[in-house]
């Protein structure tokens, strides 16, 4: 039995059966309360829609930084999206 750590209050785990929708309110509202940088994680059927979510951002907010990461465990695919809000000067 793996033990999963706890989210932090800037990581999203994305779920293949919730709407993109609902992560891209949180996010937003994340940067809107001053995070300057938001973890998105996905498994296997979750990997598209990471990816869909992270583009949508970054094409709604000037200024958005990002880095990816993949990794492989268990036979599962996963994707690990840094979205960092740069400050304008």
């Amino acid at each position: 039995m793996k033990i999963h750590k706890k989210a932090a209050f800037n990581e999203i785990f994305v779920k293949h059966d919730a709407h993109i929708n609902r992560y891209i309110k949180r996010i937003i509202q994340l940067f809107e309360e001053g995070i300057q940088t938001v973890l998105i994680h996905g498994l296997s059927a979750s990997i598209e829609k990471c990816v869909r979510i992270a583009l949508q951002i970054i094409d709604q907010y000037c200024g958005i930084t990002y880095k990816i990461k993949t990794s492989s465990q268990d036979n599962k695919s996963g994707i690990h999206i840094e979205l960092k809000k740069q400050l304008l000067i």
